[in-house]
């Protein structure tokens, strides 16, 4: 845009800073007037800054490198014409080539055009239409231009605006669906729960410690019912009887299940949450409520506290437990093979042999000779039969039998006696508090818990005689040996007496390194004892009791890949023998009833009959449950175990039933 000024000359000749004060008033107002055509324009004019340029600022600017110009024209006709100065604004050559506003007059002397003075008027004639409807200054407030060093953050359009909205509401929109999903699925369909105690142990737990044993590497848990508890703990160590006293110094020992180490403190132990469980809600709408099942339940008096426990008893029945069994309307009740496995309880694993073998210690299978010559050997996880000559003609005295005793290292509060018919002239006679006793009357020596070997070398050393060296090695044994019983490592130490337990299962990972390989299994309950043979040639399965060659069930072997390992599993449990080859029964289970449930169990039962005359005589155990409980016997061919593992059954027992009593206890449901 350019303005023309036309400047009188008369003998008041205006000043140089009249003139410039004319000039910028004149541009200044030509700005206000002027209007972009387009967007492009108006952002061209609003990149200009809003500072005020002076007059020799602008004259230094040449036209190539700044927009707006002003330039002088000299006057062409007459003296008296005063020169023409031209003004171009920012853009104007850019966006419009005509200017946006021209005025033109006819000067008189003393007039002015496009500003005032002392010396003139200003007469205006416009040609063009005023397109802006405000002013500069308004338009410079609304787009500022950013200071030196300032930051600017990007305009958001109303587009984004709205888009960004619009996630926010989808996004609180699906997290109050799913907080009401998750409201109606714990409500009606499932629900997690924490167990909080050990009432279940071990198939579930509560707050526990994860305890390594440092000797056999067997890893078990331990109960932790408070959930900070102060160590050490003082309670009974080894359930001794004669050793609770006011005095709580000791530490608490634990004791590992599997191989009876009991140097492990109950010290710098890490707590561990309970089990999680994820209830169906809807797993009784459709099917009745099973025996053997574990439900989660609330309290009736107090809704808010859910327990968990396994159903043993259905409305209207009425249970009788008797000797660790459930009984309903007089009839035990028995498991199947899937039921048997998922209550069992581990009671040794040949896979977790201890390192720390001292003179205490003896492995829990004992296999038999031939003429000094050992058939079984020591694998690394397992035992390894390798047939042997020998004279004998008998089927059943050429197999080679690795016999299960449970094998305790120390404690225990049992008397153990043996019969001696002289204690030695150079050893002194025990008196006092002495491990060992001996009764002149009846002619036997006895102690109790397991007795040291320490104390057996000692003795030994101070004499000579061979019967007393025979009789201490025999009450050595018998002491160290234990039946089967209901302890658990959960709550080793809760101070209760344990009860025997003649419910088992053995499981072996078998693999027979020959086709003509035979191997049997036999397991005492304390009133019968049942044999199983495997003959893997014929593939014949047939289960006898010891002594009667009339087979009681009879089944086959499936089809078996060579030197590939087998799972054979036997269980006598609930008054039940149940047989399976990796994992499928091949036998039909045999159930059988018990003669003398409430009687004492005789010798006979409760005896092996490996023993000789003056252990069956003199051994006392519980009654009904063997010393030697379970055998393994090979024959004819190789055979190689990989695994062996005892399990034993839950042991139920009543609030009012003693431990060390055979009396039941009735309940109505």
């Amino acid at each position: 845009m350019e303005i023309v000024a036309v400047m009188n000359r008369s003998s008041e000749t205006p000043s140089l800073e009249q003139m410039r004060e004319s000039l910028a008033e004149a541009v200044i107002k030509a700005g206000t007037r002027k209007e972009p055509q387009n967007d492009d324009a108006a952002k061209q004019i609003n990149s200009q800054p809003d500072e005020s340029i002076s007059e020799e600022s602008r004259a230094e600017q040449t036209p190539a490198t700044k927009q707006g110009t002003i330039k002088f024209e000299a006057p062409t006709e007459n003296a008296n014409t005063p020169p023409v100065r031209t003004a171009s604004l920012p853009g104007d050559h850019q966006q419009n080539k005509q200017p946006a506003i021209s005025e033109s007059e006819s000067v008189s002397p003393g007039t002015v055009s496009s500003g005032t003075s002392s010396s003139g008027t200003v007469t205006k004639k416009r040609t063009a239409r005023k397109r802006f409807s405000k002013p500069l200054a308004s338009r410079s407030r609304r787009h500022k231009h950013p200071q030196p060093g300032q930051r600017t953050s990007p305009q958001r359009s109303d587009s984004q605006q709205r888009q960004s909205s619009g996630m926010v509401r989808h996004l609180l929109e699906a997290l109050v669906l799913l907080a009401l999903a998750v409201t109606l699925f714990r409500t009606f369909a499932l629900e997690g729960f924490m167990i909080s105690t050990g009432s279940m142990a071990p198939t579930l737990r509560g707050y526990h410690y994860r305890i390594v044993c440092p000797d056999c590497q067997f890893q078990f848990a331990w109960t932790a019912t408070e959930k900070n508890p102060r160590f050490p703990i003082r309670t009974l160590a080894n359930n001794d009887v004669n050793n609770r006293t006011n005095d709580s110094t000791e530490e608490t020992k634990i004791i590992c299940p599997n191989c009876n180490y009991s140097h492990i403190s109950s010290s710098n132990l890490v707590i561990n949450e309970g089990d999680q469980l994820l209830v169906d809600k809807l797993a009784f709408e459709w099917n009745r409520p099973k025996r053997w099942s574990a439900v989660v339940f609330r309290n009736p008096h107090r809704p808010t506290q859910a327990y968990a426990k396994r159903i043993i008893g259905l409305p209207g029945e009425v249970i009788a437990l008797k000797n660790g069994d459930v009984y309903v309307q007089g009839k035990i009740q028995r498991k199947n093979l899937a039921e048997q496995k998922q209550m069992r309880i581990l009671v040794s694993d040949s896979k977790y042999r201890p390192q720390f073998q001292d003179d205490n210690y003896q492995d829990c299978w004992q296999p038999t000779s031939f003429d000094n010559i050992q058939p079984w050997t020591k694998q690394e996880t397992g035992y390894r039969f390798e047939p042997v000559s020998t004279s004998k003609s008998d089927p059943e005295e050429k197999k080679a039998w690795l016999v299960f005793q449970r094998w305790v290292r120390s404690g225990g509060i049992e008397k153990h006696t043996i019969p001696l018919r002289q204690w030695p002239g150079d050893v002194p006679l025990p008196t006092g508090n002495a491990p060992i006793k001996y009764n002149e009357v009846k002619k036997t020596i006895s102690c109790r818990g397991a007795l040291p070997a320490e104390m057996i070398l000692k003795l030994k050393n101070l004499s000579s005689d061979h019967s007393f060296h025979s009789a201490l090695e025999k009450l050595f044994n018998i002491s160290h040996t234990r039946p089967i019983t209901d302890q658990l490592a959960y709550n080793q130490t809760s101070g209760q007496l344990s009860n025997p337990v003649r419910d088992i299962m053995l499981q072996l990972d078998v693999v027979p390194e020959s086709p003509q390989a035979q191997l049997t299994l036999c397991i005492n309950d304390g009133e019968y004892d049942f044999s199983c043979l495997f003959d893997f040639a014929s593939r014949e399965v047939k289960l006898n009791t010891h002594g009667n060659p009339k087979p009681l069930r009879t089944g086959h072997l499936p089809e078996l890949q060579f030197e590939e390992p087998v799972q054979i599993e036997m269980s006598v449990m609930d008054r039940q023998v149940l047989v399976a080859v990796n994992g499928v029964l091949v036998l039909e289970p045999y159930a059988y009833r018990s003669t003398s449930i409430n009687e004492p169990a005789t010798s006979k039962a409760s005896t092996d009959p490996q023993l000789s005359t003056s252990q069956e005589k003199t051994i006392s155990v519980a009654p009904q449950v063997p010393l030697k409980p379970i055998r393994i016997g090979a024959a004819v061919a190789p055979v190689k175990l990989k695994r062996v593992r005892v399990y034993r059954d839950l042991f139920y027992r009543s609030r009012k039933q003693n431990p060390s009593s055979h009396e039941s206890y009735h309940e109505s449901y």
